[in-house]
């Protein structure tokens, strides 16, 4: 459906990834990430990218976005290019960037020069044309877990990683809670069974290997022990309950989708190098 976004919101724009050329260049590289990330212990400064040789720092990147390495780079080459266009506002070039409000200002500049940037994107581009009910489906059906609900029971179990895998292995064979507690109970393994009503936690569904009744779980670490979640029930919500919202959040990737191509055109364009230091990329 677009180029730079995969399912719901994973962007796959083109991130050229320059290796080095030899063992040295590569120590160098390393040895100025460590550096940077050693200035200040407050926030990890590490360098896991760059664009232009402007380096993109750890601490940016947002632990809540899907791809928060790619999003990061986007951003610093939506700046670059907002810069070069005028868009920001100030002098920053002999600024005193141990002054704090100084810091400030520059953050604010930056965030209005990206934002003015796509808004400028966007007013070349139709993201409010008719959005159909294929559409609708489509995004419904490629989201489908979002919109999934399951009761299931829940295993918590007080065992180390191997043996809690073992479990699970029993329960998936069809073995019953008081069997494995006969076979573990002299090596001390505790398993607690309680029910949960039907929901949609991202945590469990995530977990599933297939979203079916009778589906159990990979064991999932929380608070010193590990969870496995049997689907006891199953149900879809209703397609129609939700087209508002899709329509909403359809609009919302057309805008991410154009915002994301003109990236992918600048760094395809080659006056905006990437190099990515660190990271998984997703996408």
């Amino acid at each position: 459906m677009y180029k730079l976004l995969s399912l719901l919101i994973i962007f796959s724009f083109v991130v050229s990834c320059t290796q080095p050329d030899n063992k040295d260049k590569n120590t160098e590289e390393i040895t100025e990430t460590k550096q940077v990330s050693e200035k200040a212990p407050g926030r990890d400064e590490t360098v896991v990218a760059k664009v232009n040789d402007k380096p993109v720092y750890k601490y940016k990147l947002d632990p809540n976005l899907v791809n928060p390495l790619k999003e990061a780079i986007a951003y610093e080459v939506l700046l670059q290019d907002a810069i070069s266009k005028g868009y920001r506002q100030g002098d920053f070039s002999n600024a005193d960037m141990n002054d704090p409000k100084v810091k400030l200002d520059l953050v604010i500049a930056n965030d209005q020069a990206v934002k003015t940037m796509k808004s400028e994107i966007l007013n070349n581009v139709n993201v409010n044309k008719k959005i159909t009910d294929k559409d609708v489906n489509e995004y419904y059906n490629k989201n489908i877990r979002k919109y999934t609900y399951v009761a299931v029971l829940k295993y918590t179990i007080d065992a180390d990683e191997e043996t809690t895998n073992k479990i699970r292995d029993l329960l998936v064979g069809g073995s019953s809670v008081n069997d494995i507690r006969d076979e573990y109970g002299d090596q001390g393994v505790k398993i607690e069974v309680s029910e949960r009503k039907l929901n949609n936690d991202p945590i469990i569904l995530d977990n599933l290997d297939v979203v079916e009744v009778g589906a159990i779980s990979k064991p999932i670490r929380f608070a010193g022990n590990y969870d496995i979640y049997k689907v006891t029930e199953l149900k879809k919500a209703d397609l129609d309950k939700f087209k508002t919202s899709i329509k909403q959040n359809i609009k919302s990737l057309r805008k991410q989708d154009a915002i994301y191509k003109y990236v992918d055109n600048l760094i395809d364009s080659g006056n905006y190098n990437v190099t990515v230091l660190e990271g998984d990329q997703k996408g």
